[in-house]
Parts: C-alpha cells; sequence; structure tokens
C-alpha cells in the first residue's frame, strides 16, 4: 500500500476484517492472539493485525499437497 506521498505503508486489520478474511470466528481470532499464535498490535480502540504478518502466519501453515 502506499499513501499520497508514495510511501509504502502497511494496512491493518481490525478483528473483524481478518475473521472475514479467513473466515472464521472472532472468537478464533481472539483466540489466536491469547495463545500468541498471530502477531498483533494492541491499540487503544483495539487489536489490529499488520497485512503482511497474516500472510506470513498463513505462509507459516501451510501445507503442501502429496501426490
Amino acid at each position: 500500500m502506499t499513501n499520497s506521498n508514495g510511501q509504502s505503508g502497511q494496512r491493518l486489520l481490525t478483528v473483524k476484517q481478518l475473521a472475514a478474511l479467513l473466515t472464521v470466528s472472532t472468537t478464533s481470532i481472539y483466540r489466536l492472539v491469547e495463545h500468541r499464535e498471530i502477531p498483533f498490535f494492541r491499540l487503544p480502540h483495539g487489536l489490529r493485525f499488520d497485512e503482511a504478518d497474516v500472510s506470513e502466519f498463513l505462509k507459516q501453515r501451510r501445507v503442501e499437497a502429496v501426490d
């Protein structure tokens, strides 16, 4: 993502947005946070997740198909 200055920035997702993206419940997201399985930011108005961290989280859990 780039801002108006042409600089690269990070996109932060809410719990609800992340749950929708992963097609899981918000409870599942809170469970991942509780067990420190996914990186997050604790901000005054709730938790946020860096889109790049989410991508890395998914890559680490990828299971290759077996022929």
